[in-house]
């Protein structure tokens, strides 16, 4: 049985290395997708453009209500292109992948503030090794983004709204802090599900 596991970057680098170690590591380019804000890919500063070609899976340029263009690869984009003309179709596409209602509203309104989704399916077997991986890379804890997003009012993402404008956000702290400016600790999982435990007999 396959899990899918997500984790949500708040930059284009971090998401593309996550993907460079895990096709490095022997995980099949198919089962893994990458759903990334097009203002994000564009403002990654450290990253050559043309690297992540060789790592994605056939991405796309998909335009998202609400969010905007987007660069897509993977499962992801062949599902997206499926449903793009409907409402929220990332969100329903996230909800067709068995991600619980609230948490796809997160992860959609995190893509919106110029976030990175990097998703995996892995066998159970497999799904530790994943994890391990993806949280190598800093990912944030978009339960606790979300939880901030409603304190400040927010409640769902709003395909109806206007995209936001990259003059009107403080990219990439609209999101939170970069990584690296704290350590990330070993007792809290940052990825979907998060039930996920971690053996350490699955890591490298």
């Amino acid at each position: 049985m396959s899990r899918l596991i997500i984790s949500f970057y708040d930059n284009f680098s971090s998401a593309y290395e996550a993907i460079k170690e895990l096709v490095d590591k022997g995980f099949c380019q198919n089962s893994i997708s990458l759903v990334a804000h097009q203002a994000a890919y564009e403002r990654s500063w450290n990253t050559d453009r043309s690297k992540p070609w060789t790592f994605l899976n056939q991405p796309v340029t998909i335009h998202l209500p609400g969010i905007g263009f987007v660069l897509v690869s993977g499962s992801f984009a062949s599902e997206l292109r499926l449903i793009e003309a409907g409402p929220n179709p990332l969100v329903r596409v996230l909800e067709c992948n068995m991600v619980p209602e609230a948490d796809a509203h997160a992860y959609t309104e995190g893509v919106r503030r110029r976030g990175i989704l990097v998703i995996v399916r892995a066998e159970r077997a497999t799904s530790s090794r994943a994890l391990f991986i993806l949280e190598k890379y800093c990912p944030v804890d978009i339960l606790d983004l979300a939880a901030q997003w409603r304190r400040a009012g927010w409640t769902r993402f709003d395909d109806t709204a206007r995209p936001l404008t990259s003059s009107g956000l403080n990219w990439p702290s609209c999101i939170t802090s970069l990584p690296g400016d704290g350590l990330l600790d070993d007792g809290v999982l940052n990825n979907w599900p998060q039930n996920i435990v971690r053996q350490a007999t699955d890591l490298p």
